[in-house]
């Protein structure tokens, strides 16, 4: 899967990485702790995990998915799952539009991210980190297969000279205020209720 310098260059990083994230977590300097670990974490992943059988199975899967929704929609798209490429027809334009998910479009960087924040969030106890970490997952898949299909529906509709907006404005919007929401879900209420018991003494 790797050459033997990237193998090489993959141990050295992370050796790297994970030595002072253990000295910050064993000092509870827990600010450098969670932005050392969840950066690193980050990138990292994205570079072992890039051109992956994860990456092509989650880019695989979206296609699949989405393309059964244009279907039941209405859309004329063709799907070929095993290169992450959907044709796109419609009465607004002439020939087809292609639309490859590839890492960007994959939700496989997103995913990385909410990994990296809820490994590293340090009050999760082991339960609710385990249940997150598959719950953030899940929601964060299905936010990025409806980023997909309002774009699948702009190019259908509007044409292909919509989907710099469409793609660039409109449906990263609509993900980001989802995202957003996740991230609430997870993090912030945690937080509020941290706070909240740390003030009434912790009789709640």
């Amino acid at each position: 899967m790797y050459s033997d310098v990237s193998l090489t260059l993959i141990i050295i990083l992370s050796l790297v990485w994970f030595l002072p994230v253990l000295f910050f977590r064993y000092y509870k300097i827990w600010i450098l702790y969670f932005i050392t670990g969840v950066g690193g974490f980050t990138v990292l992943g994205a570079f072992i995990l890039n051109e992956s059988w994860f990456e092509n199975f989650l880019s695989a899967t979206a296609v699949g998915i989405c393309a059964r929704m244009a279907d039941y929609l209405s859309l004329q798209v063709q799907a070929f799952a095993d290169a992450g490429i959907m044709l796109i027809s419609s009465p607004a334009f002439s020939g087809f539009t292609s639309m490859s998910i590839d890492i960007e479009c994959s939700g496989m960087l997103e995913m990385l991210v909410v990994w990296a924040l809820i490994i590293f969030f340090p009050i999760f106890d082991r339960g609710e980190r385990v249940w997150y970490l598959f719950w953030g997952s899940i929601m964060v898949y299905l936010v990025n297969l409806v980023r997909i299909l309002v774009i699948l529906l702009a190019l259908s509709y509007w044409g292909r000279d919509s989907i710099f907006i469409v793609h660039t404005v409109i449906a990263r919007g609509i993900f980001f205020i989802l995202i957003v929401m996740i991230f609430w879900e997870i993090f912030t209420r945690k937080s509020i209720e941290c706070i909240r018991k740390l003030h009434s003494g912790g009789d709640e």
